[in-house]
């Protein structure tokens, strides 16, 4: 089974609505769901819409093991889409993200945790 695990997302938050929160912080990045842009020590961080979509999954269930069928309905929801779709869109959210084969993950399971909180 191919699955992925959230980033763990930690410490104390307020929420601007009741369902999710519109930022999250982990590590150096800041997301930022409402403006749809990620941030790394401030600066924009280039992804496809598609990766986007696919690390908002990942944030809005922090610490979560996420299956690839879960991740499939939330990043293309009511459309058929192929298995290499979600891994070229891992591959492109480790690449943007720095995190690839050689800093310890593995091409079947995203193992890295990263610890950070959730803002307003």
């Amino acid at each position: 089974m191919l699955a992925f695990r959230a980033p763990e997302i930690g410490g104390l938050w307020t929420r601007t609505r009741v369902d999710k929160p519109s930022k999250s912080q982990f590590g150096p990045f800041l997301i930022d769901v409402q403006q749809r842009v990620l941030r790394r020590d401030g600066e924009p961080v280039p992804l496809t819409p598609k990766a986007f979509d696919l690390l908002t999954a990942l944030v809005e269930q922090p610490g979560r093991l996420l299956t690839k069928e879960e991740l499939l309905q939330k990043v293309w929801p009511h459309t058929f889409v192929e298995e290499a779709n979600l891994a070229y869109n891992v591959f492109a959210l480790r690449k943007a993200l720095r995190d690839t084969a050689e800093n310890g993950s593995t091409s079947r399971r995203c193992r890295r945790q990263v610890t950070g909180s959730q803002l307003s």
